[in-house]
């Protein structure tokens, strides 16, 4: 279930997202296109429980583009 916290990060950063798409994502598993390079990347996470604000317990980074026919996310 996604939370709402989530739902409103995520939003706040496609408004920010200066990395619109400008070839065809193959959704294939495979991050191996070249504007994956360009994406806008978020890596810092903390945990929310049992210890609110801590680093995550392992490294995550997620990538982000977006284009007028969706919003395409990597990690």
């Amino acid at each position: 279930m996604i939370r709402l916290s989530t739902a409103l990060i995520l939003f706040g950063c496609l408004i920010g997202s200066s990395n619109a798409l400008r070839a065809e994502i193959i959704i294939d598993g495979i991050i191996d296109e070249i504007e994956w390079n360009d994406a806008q990347v978020f890596d810092e996470f903390v945990t929310v429980e049992p210890l609110s604000g801590d680093s995550a317990k392992y490294k995550t980074e997620v990538k982000l583009l977006t284009n007028p026919q969706g919003i395409y996310v990597a990690f």
